[in-house]
C-alpha cells in the first residue's frame, strides 16, 4: 500500500540539500 507520507530516507535527505522538503509532505 502506497502511503503518501512516507519517503526513503536518502530521498528525504536529498529534499532537505536542496530545500525542497516541506515538512513532510513533497510533491
Amino acid at each position: 500500500k502506497h502511503d503518501e507520507n512516507y519517503m526513503p530516507a536518502e530521498v528525504a535527505e536529498k529534499l532537505k540539500d536542496t530545500g525542497v522538503w516541506k515538512g513532510g509532505k513533497a510533491d
